[in-house]
């Protein structure tokens, strides 16, 4: 199965809020994460494995949010965005961290989220100047 949540919306309208949330007041990514361990601990003798991988999307190029630098160089590798014929399309060199509850989701998400570019604008002094793809890939 696939499923997909977007927030769009104006600066301010409670996007991050939404997906994200607070320790007080859990977001649907909190949600899901633990809905997603809960079921799959009820479920006797199944295997799962989950990974994990967030994507930054800022002045059309990729960014991997869980390996923020090359290191190389220092610096955060472009990403490319490729199309397999069979798997469709997927973002080459894409880290994806095996996280086995709903915490290591939370922490690894964390992560990425402090290194996300971010700039001021008359509604936000925070505001995130990019567009975040946060993906739980189920195995």
């Amino acid at each position: 199965y696939n499923s997909c949540v977007i927030a769009f919306g104006a600066t301010g309208c409670g996007k991050s809020h939404t997906i994200f949330g607070t320790n007080q007041d859990r977001g649907l990514l909190p949600r899901i994460s633990e809905t997603i361990f809960h079921n799959w601990n009820m479920e006797a003798g199944q295997q799962m494995l989950v990974k994990v991988s967030y994507l930054e999307l800022y002045n059309e190029k990729a960014r991997d949010l869980l390996k923020p630098e090359d290191p190389d160089n220092g610096k955060a590798a472009s990403l490319e965005v490729r199309e397999h014929p069979k798997a469709g399309i997927f973002v080459e060199g894409l880290t994806r961290s095996v996280a086995s509850n709903a915490e290591e989701v939370l922490r690894l998400v964390d992560f990425g989220h402090k290194i996300r570019v971010v700039g001021s604008t008359n509604m936000n002094a925070h505001s995130s100047r990019s567009h975040a793809i946060v993906t739980l890939h189920l195995e």
